[in-house]
């Protein structure tokens, strides 16, 4: 806690300095001014244009309009400072604030302090709690650096009251796109005066008091209420605002049909207001590296319109089918009545591949495969199209397919190994994942937070009924982080289960995710009330794995397959031996020929744990069988992999005569039997 806190203070330094210091005089750069509306952390603000110079011959005239809004927050005796959050879309100055308020209750305190100030880039509305029913504990402070007041205002009235704060015009802060907050503070104590409120805001809550007793029972601090205060901020911006806010990214298809790209397509500011709006969009691609081709998009949704301009929409195209082996680029363009051009600054790709006829569908999008684990999947099963979210992106609607009964040539059985399970959760919100289950499909899950895509929470949740974990599998109550720690968990199985029934006694597992970075994230997840079968236990009866048959066959696994470790005093290593007989057991199990264990090796392994220019590997076995060695150094780096076959009784001489003195472990699997020894060299 200690490092977040200073990493944050260096950090809010750093944007401080950068932010004052760039740029405190304008420039004579065109500009627009424009008022900016209280936002969530992290979101844009809403901008509304402002009325020029006109026959009063001003700069801009305020308007204090009243809107419908007629309510006003009360209670307020232990309350002493409120503000709001303001990011802004493109490059500003801050000119102004205003306010509304209103001296509900009689008060000699009239006046309030009316201020601006930058505030955390780090900031989010997780930061704070709710102060009427939030966990009673207080958040940060959004005030990193005033750049306007706090000075008084003028007196509060009886009837609303708007007043305005303008920052110094000879010091105005070109603050860029960096947040900041706008508020005032009042005499603690006293009730009044009363913001003006839009009450009962839908969450995240982003408007914020400093309270002395909030009714939650927490201790003094900053706090959320679910009321939006009536604060607007005055800012001009020197750079168009960018039309496009986002574009779909296409992932590779096994589809050789059109694609639609949609666009989220946005005119924010409509000065002068007679031509605010989206006059067009258009598709640009090319197939192949070829010629660049354009399609007009069209608005399929509209959001919010100015008259009869549309503001804000989704625009949509179809990019025309291609053929197996294409790749396809593409990329937008939109422009508003103004005349302004806005290129979306990614040119995106795709391409189309076909399925084996056969194989199953292995999807990653975890910490799999060199260099972090080897591919124990490849070890165990060739037939296998291995899907990478990184390269590829989510599998669609057309891959899933092919791997659905009746519907593709593939063989019925997907591997889904998820850290996060968001990639899921789009493909169970488009009812792909319930079709291939429905079809008599084999699901094979692995993955810690693996329901976090669905629930969108770490804590324990409770699964209704018409829930894709309640309906297909079977799970009632789940928790995500019922581990949460940096060591290995002991994981045991069942005796005699299909899956789990090696797993036990003395060869339990021990997993340990991501064991290889610095600082490893042990969250194991526990699936608390379930019908289907636990086939996997940690902390005595505690579910982390089930299967279930049915109609369809699935394996779930609440932690990542491929981080089962040996872990020796000094150092660890993959489990090579049991990842491999797990996964042999799930295919197995979903009907693949991966074919019959080999009978398992008794103790026939002798290695001196001394040495010298060679390693002597005494073996015994009954069969010929491969034999793999891998030899680490004392902390954990893999220094050799070694292949060969063996058969009846015999010594290996491995030489290792350039290594120099030292410990050492070498790990050696022969089919289902595998042993670890420490080794020093004398010489």
């Amino acid at each position: 806690m200690l490092k977040q806190v200073i990493n944050r203070l260096v950090s809010s330094v750093l944007v401080l300095i950068s932010v004052l210091f760039t740029g405190l005089t304008l420039t004579a750069k065109e500009y627009t001014d424009v008022w900016l509306l209280p936002t969530v952390p992290g979101t844009p603000s809403k901008i509304v244009p402002v009325v020029k110079g006109d026959e009063k011959g001003l700069d801009i005239w305020l308007r204090y309009d009243d809107n419908e809004a007629n309510y006003l927050l009360v209670g307020l005796e232990d309350a002493e400072t409120l503000c709001v959050f303001f990011e802004p879309p493109v490059t500003c100055s801050i000119l102004a604030m205003e306010f509304c308020a209103v001296c509900y209750y009689p008060t000699s305190h009239t006046t309030v302090k009316k201020f601006i100030a930058l505030t955390d880039t780090s900031l989010t509305t997780d930061c704070w709690n709710e102060y009427h029913a939030g966990d009673s504990i207080p958040g940060p402070s959004p005030i990193l650096q005033f750049v306007a007041g706090p000075v008084p205002s003028k007196p509060i009235d009886t009837v609303w009251t708007w007043d305005t704060l303008w920052v110094d015009p000879d010091n105005i802060p070109d603050v860029g796109t960096h947040p900041f907050v706008a508020g005032w503070i009042k005499v603690p104590g006293d009730s009044s005066p009363n913001p003006r409120i839009t009450p009962n805001i839908e969450p995240p809550w982003h408007a914020l008091m400093y309270r002395h007793e909030p009714a939650n029972g927490g201790p003094p601090g900053w706090y959320s209420s679910w009321h939006q205060f009536w604060i607007r901020a005055l800012v001009r911006i020197y750079e168009p605002q960018r039309l496009i806010r986002s574009v779909d990214k296409l992932p590779w298809s096994y589809t050789t049909g059109p694609r639609r790209v949609t666009a989220e397509i946005e005119d924010p500011i409509g000065v002068p207001e007679d031509v605010w709006g989206i006059a067009s969009a258009t598709l640009v691609y090319n197939v192949n590296g070829g010629d660049w081709q354009t399609i007009p998009m069209v608005c399929v949704d509209t959001i919010e319109t100015w008259g009869d301009n549309i503001i804000y929409g989704i625009w949509a195209a179809d990019i025309p089918g291609v053929e197996v082996g294409d790749s396809v680029s593409y990329y937008v363009v939109a422009e508003d009545l103004s005349g302004l051009s806005d290129t979306w600054r990614t040119i995106y790709w795709y391409k189309i591949i076909e399925g084996t006829p056969g194989n199953i569908l292995f999807y990653n999008d975890d910490f799999y495969g060199p260099p972090f684990t080897p591919d124990f999947v490849g070890m165990v099963y060739e037939n296998v199209d291995c899907w990478d979210y990184n390269v590829r992106g989510a599998p669609d609607s057309s891959v899933i397919a092919f791997y659905t009964p009746g519907k593709g040539s593939g063989a019925p059985v997907i591997l889904w190994n998820s850290w996060g399970g968001e990639t899921f959760a789009e493909a169970v919100g488009a009812g792909v994942i319930q079709n291939f289950l429905d079809a008599g499909g084999n699901l094979f899950m692995s993955g810690q937070d693996f329901l976090y895509g669905l629930a969108r929470t770490y804590d324990t949740v409770t699964w209704e009924a018409g829930t894709f974990p309640n309906e297909y599998l079977k799970f009632y109550k789940t928790v995500d982080d019922a581990v949460a720690g940096t060591t290995c968990v002991t994981i045991h199985g069942v005796p005699g289960d299909t899956i789990s029934g090696p797993f036990i006694d003395d060869d339990v597992l021990y997993v340990w995710p991501y064991v290889w970075m610095d600082a490893c994230f042990t969250w194991i997840g526990e699936i608390i009330e379930t019908d289907a079968i636990p086939i996997f236990f940690f902390d005595g009866d505690r579910i982390c794995g089930t299967r279930y048959d049915t109609t369809y066959k699935y394996v779930f696994l609440y932690w990542p397959f491929a981080y089962i470790v040996e872990v020796e005093p000094d150092t660890w290593m993959f489990d090579t031996w049991a990842v491999k007989t797990l996964l042999r057991r799930v295919l197995q199990w979903f009907g693949l020929p991966v074919g019959v264990e080999p009978p398992i090796v008794g103790q026939n392994l002798d290695i001196p744990s001394i040495f010298m220019s060679s390693i002597n590997i005494n073996y015994d076995v009954t069969h010929k069988l491969p034999m793999d060695i891998e030899l680490y150094d004392v902390v954990g780096r893999k220094l050799a992999h070694l292949h060969t076959e063996v058969e009846g009784r015999g010594t290996y001489n491995w030489d290792v005569s350039q290594l120099p003195m030292g410990v050492y472990f070498i790990r050696v699997d022969l089919e289902n039997y595998h042993s670890t020894h420490k080794l020093i060299k004398i010489r």
